[in-house]
């Protein structure tokens, strides 16, 4: 859901983490199925072709605090709070 939301703001998936080898999975099905074999789970994520971020989750936390860190790029910290409101349904006016 969160990789979901992000994608509806032009963040979209671009590669996953497995082990120490960067997975190319621009498809945000396809992401949410390979991060649920890796430990920790972590995602990069492209804009525009050139602007990118990283997120870290943690499958056991609830779904408000699973995004243990992400990196602070252009305008994507602003996106990743909002897609996390709209998750808990608190809803962020845009």
């Amino acid at each position: 859901m969160l990789l979901k939301h992000l994608a509806e703001s032009g963040w979209l998936p671009h590669e996953v983490l497995q082990g120490s080898e960067w997975l190319y999975t621009p498809d945000v099905t396809k992401a949410q199925e390979k991060i649920l074999c890796c430990d920790p789970p972590v995602i990069r994520l492209l804009k525009n072709g050139s602007n990118t971020a990283l997120i870290q989750l943690d499958w056991g936390e609830s779904p408000s605090r699973m995004v243990v860190d992400y990196t602070k790029s252009w305008g994507f910290e602003p996106v990743i709070q909002q897609a996390l409101a709209r998750i808990n349904g608190a809803g962020v006016s845009q």
